[in-house]
């Protein structure tokens, strides 16, 4: 035995076998005192990691899940309670276990049941994503002074996937006639992981081709012939499972391409999950990313660190098929700037943190601060931008400078952000882009977690560029030719008065503006917005026979930023015939029950869209009743349509309208408007009607 722990005691756990995610199971921890012994009034700490979303360990119901229990041998009783702010970042969760009413001596020991099932639980819940070595960390204030020391022991497991549920197949969304055009396909769980043990030939609609995939991935290469926009299809008849590809324009001259990219999410090396290469690996191999970037909050990264990362970058960088930019996210809190990323166009990235908070313990508040200070070190560089983002610590923009910030994030993990990126807009001329801030290995594809924080998928960004380099991304990342979705690979162009995304130019009458969009499913709307107010929208829904009961809004730009929208709704009269869900990320949301009269639905947003469409029979006359925390209201159906209720959140709103169905995944829409004289913006926003959205980057036109 160590002399630390001899003093500090041991730990193990039991079982450590290979754990399938999001199932429930039972884990105990047993702790074994060291030579100090543990006083009356200490305090012993099983910590995990703050990314984890495991079952929240309870202590209260033996008969619901996640229940705990602890138990001890030696002459003192033990209690047990959770605290998610019990340890140190990055493990900031913790099971907190209460020595009281005496001591324990060495060598006798506290065990926690993680799942004890004796009762009834049906256990704790294991985290939803993939982590090689999930580790619990056991700690001890021996002599009760707030002070911890870790014991000695490893406490891991492996979580890996589940089975397939669903595929995922991609292309790439521009080509040439007869060009090689790879054809990727990826086996998803339950919960949006690479379902590593699907192994299986899928067939190729279209061709005589199979696509096999081991380890849950698998490409093929195909050619298209004709020009125009294409689609593949993907099966696996034996299982049920199916995918459609995202839209393909193959044309003969096709100048720039969209590629697609996710340049915001991090990894274990500060508080993710897995390695910086774990994360590259799966933005290349398993999300099919053309280009990616880290971005580690800069107060966790050391100078080891920093050196792990940028070696990644470098090895990673691959110009053709997959590049890579270094990154940091400086990380200040709010009041003095809030979260930034910082991307350079180099391979000799420097890292000028906020401060050293948990790099340096000698000299913590060393750091470049506040956010102007940032745009000042940087000011005369054309190879750094300064990117600010809606995270944990919401950016602020007082020292926004479009210069160095030609884009802003208007989606993430953390929810959609519209009045943000309108905010920034006020500003200067800005695009808008998407990304995950990802923190569970799945940049660029990011599916939610089951943290209370988040609830919806990670964005997407794509870039109009000549070809993939980072020059010419670079290129297209300064001059805004960028654009925003909430993850899918819509294609969409806009012309507005002549001009493109994020080109700047004059009218001398009203503006003209026309929208291509290809969806990877039926496009449901189209606004138009001019600045801040949305001036004209075009709906491709056919028919009014449906009911749609939409939701949106945040409950503001702090961290916590969900609104609870569970509810549900009631017919006096007729029947619900049908029912469909739409723009519910997360799997254990949405409809939870139907009958001919009542709905239910568990439902949250962060500012995303989310909601039920509803086939009934009833007459016209019938009173349709919806309730929700934040907004309810009882109408009747021939007076329902454009019912709105303000639910006093940020964007908070419950919506009933008439609609109906949308079945064109390819269309265009024309728009004008006569403004007054000035500086405007224009800009589309796009919504399918499976909730997916996109958003062009601005046009900024001065109309005399």
């Amino acid at each position: 035995m160590s002399e630390s722990s001899a003093v500090f005691g041991t730990a193990s756990l039991t079982p450590d076998d290979v754990v399938v995610v999001g199932t429930y199971g039972s884990w105990t921890v047993d702790y074994t005192v060291g030579e100090l012994g543990v006083d009356d009034g200490s305090t012993v700490l099983v910590a995990f990691s703050q990314t984890s979303d495991m079952g929240t360990p309870q202590f209260g119901d033996p008969r619901d899940d996640n229940y705990c229990s602890v138990s001890t041998d030696g002459e003192a009783t033990v209690s047990g309670s959770y605290d998610p702010e019990g340890y140190v970042r990055p493990f900031k969760h913790a099971i907190v276990i209460d020595v009281e009413d005496g001591s324990l001596a060495p060598g006798e020991t506290i065990s926690v049941r993680l799942g004890d099932r004796s009762k009834g639980s049906r256990g704790l819940q294991a985290q939803s994503f993939v982590e090689r070595d999930f580790r619990f960390r056991v700690l001890v204030d021996a002599h009760n002074t707030g002070d911890y020391e870790e014991s000695s022991g490893e406490l891991t497991y492996d979580l890996v996937a589940g089975d397939a549920c669903r595929l995922a197949a991609v292309l790439p969304s521009t080509i040439e006639p007869g060009e090689r055009a790879t054809l990727s396909v990826r086996a998803e769980d339950y919960w949006g992981n690479v379902a590593s043990e699907y192994e299986a030939s899928v067939n190729v609609s279209s061709e005589s081709e199979t696509v096999h995939l081991e380890g849950g991935t698998g490409s093929t290469d195909l050619r298209f012939d004709s020009p125009g926009i294409h689609r593949i299809s993907v099966e696996d008849p034996g299982r049920g499972l199916s995918a459609t590809t995202n839209p393909v324009r193959c044309t003969v001259d096709p100048g720039r391409r969209t590629y697609w990219g996710d340049v915001h999410g991090q990894s274990g090396e500060t508080v993710g999950t897995g390695t910086v290469r774990d994360y590259f690996a799966f933005g290349r191999n398993a999300a099919f990313l053309d280009f990616a970037a880290h971005a580690g909050n800069d107060f966790q990264i050391t100078d080891e660190i920093w050196n792990d990362i940028t070696t990644a970058v470098r090895d990673f960088h691959a110009p053709g098929s997959f590049v890579t930019f270094h990154c940091y996210e400086w990380s200040a809190n709010t009041s003095i700037g809030g979260d930034h990323n910082v991307y350079f166009k180099g391979d000799n990235p420097e890292l000028n943190r906020s401060s050293q908070w948990l790099v340096d313990p000698e000299d913590r508040a060393a750091g470049t601060r506040p956010i102007q200070a940032l745009y000042d070190l940087y000011g005369d560089r054309e190879d750094v931008l300064i990117i600010p983002h809606q995270g944990g610590r919401p950016a602020a923009l007082d020292a926004f400078d479009p210069a160095l910030s030609p884009f802003v994030e208007i989606t993430s993990v953390w929810g959609v952000f519209e009045s943000f990126a309108q905010d920034a807009l006020d500003l200067g001329h800005v695009g808008f882009v998407g990304g995950s801030d990802d923190h569970c290995g799945r940049p660029g594809t990011a599916p939610p977690d089951n943290l209370a924080k988040h609830n919806v998928s990670g964005g997407l960004m794509a870039a109009r560029a000549t070809r993939l380099s980072r020059d010419s991304l670079w290129e297209a990342f300064t001059s805004k030719r960028v654009y925003a979705t909430t993850g899918a690979r819509i294609l969409l162009d806009v012309d507005i008065s002549g001009y493109s995304m994020g080109e700047a130019g004059k009218s001398d009458g009203p503006v003209q503006v026309t929208a291509e969009a290809h969806g990877t499913a039926p496009v449901q709307t189209i606004d138009l917005f001019r600045d801040r107010t949305r001036v004209a929208s075009t709906s491709f829904a056919t028919g009014t026979d449906l009911i749609e009961i939409s939701w949106t809004g945040a409950k503001g730009r702090t961290r916590d930023k969900l609104i609870d929208w569970s509810g549900g709704a009631s017919l006096d009269r007729g029947r619900i015939v049908d029912a469909e869900a739409f723009g519910f990320d997360h799997p254990d949301q949405g409809i939870q029950y139907r009958s001919d009269s009542d709905i239910e639905w568990e439902a949250y947003t962060s500012g995303n869209y989310e909601g039920v469409r509803l086939a009934v029979e009833a007459p016209e006359t019938a009173t349709l009743t919806v309730g929700t925390p934040h907004a309810g209201t009882s109408v009747r159906l021939d007076e329902l349509d454009g019912t709105m209720i303000d639910a006093g959140h940020l964007d908070a709103r419950l919506e009933l309208n008439r609609t109906g169905t949308c079945s064109e995944a390819d269309v265009t829409v024309a728009f004008e408007d006569d403004p007054d004289s000035g500086t405007h913006h224009y800009y589309v926003r796009l919504m399918q009607v499976d909730g997916e959205m996109a958003w062009s980057s601005p046009v900024e036109l001065t109309v005399n």
